[in-house]
This record gives structure tokens, sequence and C-alpha cells, in this order.
């Protein structure tokens, strides 16, 4: 409450009274100047109302600098709000960009895994390939040499018979070396047949130790790849929408370490599709870290990192080599 004094009143300003016309010291004292007659003790109406408009004119002074105050402040938090936005637009494309390089690194040590695996594949079944061979002419050389003696039997038994000079004997005798060589020569055959297939079954456990060295190389780069990038949650869960159109109502179910991070990208999965008009994350321990399973009243979607290993190495004993012919 503020007290002006006036010739011969004592005026008291309460706030209500100050609210419709508040007098400051300057304009007490100006319409003290003002009004000041010796010949009088009492104002003019004409005083009066100047020391009025000069204290309009003082409040308007007050709020047009009030409202330029404003309107540099508010100028300036446009401002930070600018410089924050652009500041966070910066680093998200640093974060992408570290993700590209990061991905592209995995990629690069997955493929040559791969071809180091491959080479070590090629250098098994060379060996196979020469053990084989090897073993092949072995059996060949054991059959010739079998068959050569086969004919030289033969040879003599008919010698023997033409100089007994018996023809029975003979006849008999060449019987029994024509028995003789087909029993060699099917005994030949058999040994290389068995050589055959002996290279068949090593060729074929090669490829068994490969495969399964494949699958446990993979799955170590996948979990490789979970264990240092946690943003990979959020490309498995982009990925799987995208076999989501048309979904409303969708339920998420991650493990712990990426429920935070999931919880954060939210706004981008809804842009995803318009038809989006629900999405619940759920903490799921028993899935994988980067895996996620999609649930709505349409259907779900297998994300997890698991199930797709199963798929991967599904495929993988799904191949079938060319198996080498037997004749």
């Amino acid at each position: 409450m503020k007290t002006y004094i006036i010739p011969s009143k004592k005026v008291v300003l309460t706030k209500e009274t100050e609210a419709i016309s508040t007098f400051t010291e300057e304009d007490n004292t100006s319409y003290q100047a003002a009004t000041a007659d010796p010949t009088t003790t009492k104002p003019t109406s004409k005083n009066f109302k100047a020391a009025s408009e000069l204290s309009r004119e003082t409040k308007l002074r007050q709020t047009q600098t009030l409202i330029a105050t404003a309107v540099k402040e508010l100028a300036t938090l446009k401002t930070n709000i600018a410089n924050l936005n652009k500041e966070h637009q910066t680093k998200l494309e640093q974060q992408q960009s570290q993700l590209e390089h990061f991905k592209t690194e995995q990629q690069n040590i997955a493929a040559k895994t791969l071809a180091e695996t491959a080479e070590k594949q090629k250098s098994i079944l060379a060996e196979a390939e020469t053990q084989a061979q090897t073993i092949i002419q072995e059996a060949t050389q054991k059959g010739e040499n079998l068959l050569t003696e086969a004919r030289k039997n033969q040879t003599q038994l008919e010698n023997q018979a033409h100089t007994q000079g018996e023809k029975k004997g003979f006849e008999a005798g060449l019987t029994e070396g024509r028995k003789e060589s087909e029993r060699l020569q099917h005994l030949t055959k058999k040994v290389l047949t068995e050589s055959i297939r002996e290279r068949s079954r090593l060729i074929e456990r090669s490829e068994v130790y490969l495969l399964d060295l494949c699958i446990v190389l993979v799955k170590k780069i996948v979990k490789n790849l979970t264990d240092d990038n946690r943003n990979l949650i959020i490309h498995t869960i982009k990925e799987a929408l995208k076999r989501a159109d048309g979904w409303v109502h969708i339920k998420i179910h991650v493990n712990t370490l990426d429920l935070d991070l999931s919880e954060k990208h939210k706004a981008d999965f809804y842009a995803l599709y318009e038809s989006i008009k629900n999405i619940t994350i759920l903490e799921d321990p028993a899935i994988e870290p980067g895996g996620c399973l999609i649930e709505s009243d349409i259907g779900a979607i297998d994300a997890r990192i698991s199930s797709q290993l199963q798929e991967l190495e599904l495929a993988i004993r799904d191949f079938t080599p060319i198996k080498p012919r037997i004749e």
C-alpha cells in the first residue's frame, strides 16, 4: 500500500485503486509541482488531468518495454530451440553413421570368416580327393595284378593241357581258367566299387564337419553383433514390422537390456504404418538381446535371434552336394 501527499488531503491507495490509477513517486512529485500555488491549497482540474496523462504515458512506456523484452526473450528461446534441434539432428546422423560403419565392419568380418572357411573346405576336400585317388589307384593296381596273374595261370593251364595232349584235361583247364579269370574280374570290380564308396564317405564326412564349423562360426558372429551393437534391436524391430502392414494393436516382446532403447524409438515404429494405433513394448528375459517377438490380434512375427539362426542352420543343412556316381 502506498501513501501520497496532496495539499490539504492525505490519499491512501490500495491494490484495487492502484490497478485503476497508480501514481509513482515521480508522478506524485510532478503533480505537487504542477499544482503548487501560494495563493490556493486546492489543485485545479487542469493540473490533475496533466498528472493523469503523465501517469498513463509512464505506464505505456513500461508496458512497451515489457513487450520488447518479452519479444527478445521469445526470439532467444526460438534460437535456442533451433540450435537444440540442429544439435540433436547432428548427433542422430553421427549415430546413424557409426551404426552403418559398424555394420560394414561386421559384414567384412563375416565375409572374411566365410572366405577362410571356404578355403579350409577346399583344402579338406582336396586332401580327401587325394586320399580317394590314392585308394583307387592302389585298388586298380591290385586288380590289374590279380587279373594278370589269372591270365598267366590260364595260359599255363592251357599250355599244360596241350602238352599233355588230353583234350578233356585241356577243356577242363580252360574252363577252370575262365572261372578264375571271372572271379578275379569280379573281385577287381568289387575293390574298385568299395574304393569309390569309401571316397564318397570320406568326402561326406568332410562336408558334415565343414557345415558344423560354418554354423558355429555364424552363431559366434551373430552373438558378437548383438553384444557389441545395442542399436541392433531397433533395426530388428523395424525389419519385422515391415511384415505388419495393416496391424492396429501391437505388442513387442524384447530382452530386458533392449527395453529402454525400444521405448525411446517408439515414435519411429508408429511412423512405419498409419494403421498402427497402439504399440506396447513388453520385457521378456527369455528373448535374446537383439531379437524380438511381435504379436497382434492378426498374427505374430518371430524375429528372435535363436529362430533366425535355426532357419539359417536348416537352410545350410538342406544343401545337398553332388554325389559321385558309382558304376
